[in-house]
């Protein structure tokens, strides 16, 4: 570890950071490096998120599309005096270079292994000039962060959002917090992890995965130790010049 790594990681972590109560040692490896950490962030302040929660209306979701994914930018949030100053904090947090640097400590070795020829060390990956998605580009950024309100539009009949694949190969890193309603006793919607099979390879592989075993893969979020506020953030595994 290096000395800028060290006194990140003895640096104070604040209660919006999703990573607050992440450690390195939880971090799996296979089939990519991730991490899923329950009860991410004090129950307080997911009460005041659950509770400030935007209208659809105020996020300009047309709600007569059927299980549609829709989201809302940090760059537009954080401008929006029209969500819930929670939000606007958390949001604010986590295109920061503070939560960054969180997430290079957990993450930084896997991404220096996957790509040296890009990033030979800790401190390349530190030394990123970091921007706002949709705000700045890359002519004065290398990585472009991004917190989004995400959702779907209510289902009135049966429809897979996202089948089976392979997320952007523009992100570094990309993560997902659940926040369910104390009141939510819906089932499905399991994210399962996956790996591709030895014997597919190129275009084809989109469509050819193996499960993994119970160990690895993530069951719906009600049964994750109980809870319904969830993080799971993992690294890519195939970038080029990103976002995050």
């Amino acid at each position: 570890m290096t000395l800028s790594a060290l006194q990140h990681a003895q640096a104070p972590r604040t209660t919006l950071s999703v990573l607050q109560h992440a450690r390195a040692c939880a971090v799996a490896s296979s089939p990519y490096p991730y991490i899923v950490i329950p009860d991410a962030l004090p129950k307080e302040l997911c009460d005041r998120l659950v509770a400030g929660y935007p209208s659809l209306a105020e996020l300009g979701v047309d709600t007569g599309r059927n299980n549609v994914r829709w989201s809302y930018p940090a760059c537009e949030a954080c401008n929006n005096p029209a969500i819930d100053p929670d939000w606007r904090d958390v949001i604010d947090y986590h295109v920061s270079r503070a939560f960054y640097d969180e997430f290079l400590d957990l993450f930084a070795a896997d991404i220096v292994k996957r790509y040296p020829a890009v990033f030979p060390d800790e401190d390349a990956l530190r030394g990123l000039r970091l921007g706002l998605r949709e705000a700045d580009s890359f002519d004065r950024a290398d990585i472009l962060l991004d917190a989004q309100i995400c959702g779907n539009t209510p289902a009135m009949h049966a429809r897979s959002v996202k089948p089976n694949h392979i997320d952007s190969h523009r992100k570094l890193f990309a993560g997902l917090l659940y926040l369910r309603r104390d009141d939510d006793d819906s089932t499905g919607g399991d994210l399962e992890v996956r790996r591709f099979r030895r014997e597919c390879s190129g275009k084809g592989r989109a469509r050819c995965y193996d499960g993994v075993s119970s160990t690895t893969a993530i069951p719906n979020w009600s049964s994750l130790s109980g809870t319904k506020r969830t993080c799971w953030l993992c690294s890519s595994t195939r970038w080029s010049r990103c976002t995050a």
